[in-house]
């Protein structure tokens, strides 16, 4: 019998940045093994992957804010969910004190300065802390330089040693 219980995931991965001439080859592997791992080892019901030219800040956007959000609900609060970003990071500061907000670099980006091609980590945040009223467990994984500046300052979730209790972990 199946267990009521569902699992999704979400994986971006980036390693081609035509614009700037750069290439992140081991973001390509993560996002390939990810899934497999997720699919084959976890058995996660739905993997969803975004790569490349296909992570674009609308598709990013509908994920996370619309198909996720009704997934969640369809399960009522019985799916635990996966969120996994693989590829390059910016550095900001969102006091102001820079003129840039610390951000994940989409493929299409065309420069570093350039709000275009970026995807503001202060609004994976708030995606994030939205979803996880409607999933069981929400665990983020972020793999990218500057990726820390995912997280501000604020209380303290439930216990994250209780696994048996609702909660959400990065």
């Amino acid at each position: 019998r199946k267990s009521e219980t569902r699992a999704i995931g979400l994986v971006i991965s980036i390693s081609k940045y035509p614009n700037l001439h750069a290439e992140l080859p081991a973001a390509a592997v993560d996002g390939i093994r990810l899934v497999d791992f997720l699919v084959k080892s976890q058995m996660f019901d739905e993997v969803i992957l975004l790569k490349d030219e296909d992570a674009t800040e609308d598709n990013i956007n509908y994920f996370l804010e619309v198909y996720l959000k009704n997934r969640g609900l369809m399960f009522n609060n019985k799916a635990r969910l996966l969120i996994a970003y693989s590829g390059h990071g910016r550095p900001g500061d969102i006091s102001g004190k820079s003129p840039f907000q610390p951000a994940f670099i989409l493929s299409g980006a065309k420069s570093l300065e350039n709000p275009s091609g970026m995807y503001k980590m202060s609004q994976l945040s708030e995606s994030l802390q939205a979803l996880s009223g409607e999933y069981f467990h929400v665990l983020t994984l972020i793999n990218a330089c500057y990726g820390g500046s995912l997280f501000r300052p604020g209380e303290r979730g439930e216990n994250p040693d209780a696994y048996t209790q609702p909660g959400s972990y990065g």
